[in-house]
This record gives structure tokens, sequence and C-alpha cells, in this order.
């Protein structure tokens, strides 16, 4: 388990890789979807929290949503509406995206 210090660190490490790739893909008109996964259902929320702070779309996914509410985040992730997806390990189950 990280100590505080070490998540903190982790976290802002993980925002600025999130910026420059969300950068780079508009410098070049290019789709960019990106997963994020988490072991902890209430980590998904923190993060998408920090992620839409930077003005990039993000979403949670994990068996505690309804059905019909992943759907839509997935359909929305796969289309590139949202570009983040912050999710445990239910999100990656089939999913083949070629601008991941």
């Amino acid at each position: 388990a990280l100590d505080n210090s070490n998540k903190t660190s982790s976290i802002l490490n993980l925002m600025e890789m999130i910026v420059k790739e969300h950068k780079e893909a508009k410098k070049h008109s290019r789709p960019c979807s990106g997963i994020i996964y988490v072991h902890k259902r209430n980590d998904t929320a923190m993060l998408v929290s920090q992620i839409k702070m930077l003005g990039i779309s993000a979403a949670p996914y994990h068996a505690g949503l309804k059905d019909k509410d992943r759907k839509e985040i997935q359909e929305k992730w796969t289309s590139g509406e949202i570009k983040v997806a912050v999710a445990t390990v239910a999100f990656g189950m089939g999913i083949d995206l070629a601008h991941v």
C-alpha cells in the first residue's frame, strides 16, 4: 500500500501524463481515449473529479453502477465523447479500441 505522500506523488504524475497525452492528441487532431484502472470504487470518483478539473471529460466505471449507466459510459467512451474512463477491472473485459 502506498503511504499518503507516495500516493499524492503518483496521482500528480498521472495527472501530468494525462494532460500531456491529451494535448498531444489534440495537436495532431487524432482520437485519444484512455482507461485508468484502480482497485477501489471510491477511487474512481476521486480521480474523475481531478481529471475533470483539468478540462478533460472523464467518467467512473465499476460494478456498483446500474447496467444502463455502465453501457452509456462505455458507449460514450468508445465514441470519444468521454476521453478517460476511471475503472475497476469491470471495464476492461472485451474492450478493443484502436486509439486507446
